[in-house]
């Protein structure tokens, strides 16, 4: 069943196809009989075999999914913890997916597992994400993910349509506006038509200088100073001036919201494990002073 399954061209000039390559030719000539030099056959089987796992290791690299052990969860598995299903490993991408594979379901009981995340009518094809967090990353970084990792460009309806992801308000009508090309700096309203060139180059600068803020953010946390390098106000801060300056459907918002969901709860367990002797220390509050009034004489 599974050498049915479609692995990215063989022939292909990718730097993962490359590297697939010669680790199957490496593994057939260790795996094989040897011949000498001269003996035609030998080297007609050695490239066969040579082929044939190079083929094997593209459809595992593009179709197997991740599972997790009853402790694991998605940050702390294993990378090499994958498997190959009959039937599911051949679910088609999409950005917009029909279905959703449920990782730890996989682990307890040993099957494969999709959930239906939105209606799915008789005849339709359905469809899985190879990538997650799709809903919060734009075309272009999606693309490369996939490239990357599966070793192809989505033409899924989604990745052909404007970038939802990058929607910024309208001035003219309080609408929104996106970019109908990836790595286009040019967005359209549906209502006003093509926004003016000034402020789409300004939207498109905020985009860029917004993300590298967070970007830093993110590298401060897991530098040395832990979660303590940045302070939860100032990445609230960052999530409001998003939604202002683009608008609160931008995918730095969600993005923005999902850092400082995993620092706050960083903080708050930290808290957690402070001894009760110094958090009685920090935490204490006076008791507020004791007003007298004052007695009148009869």
């Amino acid at each position: 069943a599974f050498p049915d399954m479609c692995p990215p061209p063989l022939d292909g000039d990718t730097s993962r196809t490359n590297a697939r390559r010669e680790e199957a030719a490496l593994l057939a000539q260790r795996e094989g009989p040897q011949g000498s030099a001269s003996d035609a056959l030998s080297c007609a089987n050695a490239e066969l075999r040579a082929s044939r796992i190079h083929k094997l290791l593209l459809i595992v690299d593009s179709n197997a999914h991740q599972f997790l052990d009853n402790n694991d969860t998605e940050q702390t598995a294993l990378h090499n913890q994958t498997a190959l299903f009959e039937r599911g490993s051949k679910i088609t991408h999409s950005c917009r997916p029909n279905l959703e594979y449920n990782l730890k379901r996989t682990a307890t009981t040993g099957a494969q597992e999709h959930i239906a995340i939105r209606p799915i009518e008789a005849g339709d094809e359905l469809t899985d994400s190879y990538i997650t967090d799709y809903w919060t990353t734009p075309t272009l970084e999606r693309r490369a993910q996939l490239l990357y990792t599966k070793d192809f460009v989505c033409g899924c309806e989604r990745c052909c349509a404007p970038d939802d992801c990058r929607g910024v308000r309208c001035l003219s009508c309080s609408g929104l506006a996106f970019p109908p090309e990836p790595e286009g700096e040019i967005f359209f309203c549906v209502k006003c038509g093509p926004i003016p060139p000034k402020r789409a180059a300004e939207l498109a600068r905020l985009e860029v200088e917004l993300a590298a803020r967070l970007g830093e953010m993110q590298r401060l946390v897991e530098g040395p100073g832990g979660i303590h390098a940045v302070s939860p106000s100032s990445i609230s801060a960052l999530a409001r001036e998003a939604a202002a300056k683009l608008s609160p459907v931008h995918y730095l918002v969600p993005r923005v919201f999902n850092f400082a969901a995993d620092t706050f709860a960083s903080h708050a367990s930290a808290l957690d494990n402070i001894p009760p002797s110094v958090s009685a220390r920090l935490f204490y509050t006076p008791p507020p002073p004791k007003h007298t009034l004052a007695q009148t004489r009869p």
